[in-house]
């Protein structure tokens, strides 16, 4: 019985170990410099999460407000096929810098999966699964519609 306790006690500090070691290996990887993946993937970091970027529906900046780091609020990603949410502080600009091109801002605060796109109908972009349409800005217009020809 003694020797069933030890060994459950040595179990359980190697499997502590081994989740400290995969925890530094993991803030030591930069997917923006390295280009680790996940499947077809990229790991990001947005404010102090870290994302696939393939699970990202979109994303909204529901408001302007400046932090002292001079970061906007991006109040909520949303996910594909999920209910799920986020709330971090970040800048669209540094969230467009580790995307791959299969991402777009469509206006000032909407950045999109091109991906995820059901259809265009004038400025109107309908993304699967979400009933309320986008509003696609005049300026943007042809920069998606180039984008989307090229996918």
């Amino acid at each position: 019985m003694e020797g069933l306790r030890e060994e459950n006690e040595r179990l359980k500090q190697t499997i502590l170990d081994l989740s400290g070691k995969v925890t530094r290996l993991e803030e030591q990887i930069s997917p923006k410099d390295s280009g680790y993946t996940f499947s077809n993937s990229q790991l990001i970091n947005v404010g102090t999460i870290k994302i696939k970027s393939d699970e990202i529906l979109y994303i909204v900046s529901q408001s302007y407000e400046q932090v002292t780091s001079g970061n906007s609020r991006i109040k909520v990603i949303h996910y594909i096929n999920s209910a799920k949410t986020d709330s971090v502080y970040s800048t669209f600009e540094s969230i467009l810098e580790q995307l791959s091109g299969n991402f777009m801002m469509i206006n000032k605060n909407q950045l999109v999966n091109l991906r995820e796109i059901q259809k265009i109908q004038g400025n109107n972009l309908y993304l699967k699964n979400v009933k309320e349409p986008f509003t696609i800005s005049e300026v943007k217009k042809e920069e998606l519609d180039i984008r989307i020809a090229n996918l």
